[in-house]
């Protein structure tokens, strides 16, 4: 489906000023969507860095870690070598998974998230673009009117 292309000039102002509470509208949307997607990359991010801490871990023998248990609270607890992990899919989905095998699926699901972060931040651009010139449009459409009325208060 080819989007349609509409010229700013030729809307009256009730529609420059529709149009423009719409495109606001759809950036707020986006800006929080890209603030999600960059939250669920950190978290990818920590969750592989934290495989590899395991990995680590094993490798120098020092297996006692503590384990928290809420922010505040923590107790001690010991890795046990050669153990899997366990990965949270969402949606209350989790999968057991060999620490090797967990590093390799946060860093295809960054991959994915970063592709369409990616395509997401093009989405915005496109959309400020066009706010751009809405509201340019608008500006100069007010500016006139404010003139014209100006003009005609005058005579």
């Amino acid at each position: 489906m080819q989007q349609q292309v509409i010229d700013p000039a030729e809307l009256d102002i009730p529609q420059l000023e529709q149009f423009k509470g719409g495109l606001q509208a759809e950036l707020q949307s986006i800006q929080g969507a890209i603030e999600e997607m960059s939250k669920a990359n950190e978290s990818l991010m920590m969750a592989q860095l934290s495989c590899d801490q395991v990995k680590d871990t094993i490798l120098e023998k020092d297996l006692e870690v503590m384990v928290p248990m809420t922010d505040l609270l923590f107790v001690r607890g010991k890795i046990i070598p050669d153990a899997n992990v366990m990965v949270d899919l969402g949606a209350d989905c989790m999968i057991e998974m060999s620490p090797e095998k967990a590093t390799e699926h946060f860093a295809r699901r960054g991959e994915s998230l970063k592709t369409h972060l990616g395509n997401v931040g093009e989405t915005m651009s496109v959309k400020e673009i066009q706010f751009i010139r809405i509201s340019k449009e608008l500006e100069e459409r007010m500016a006139q009117l404010k003139l014209q009325n100006k003009m005609n208060f005058l005579e």
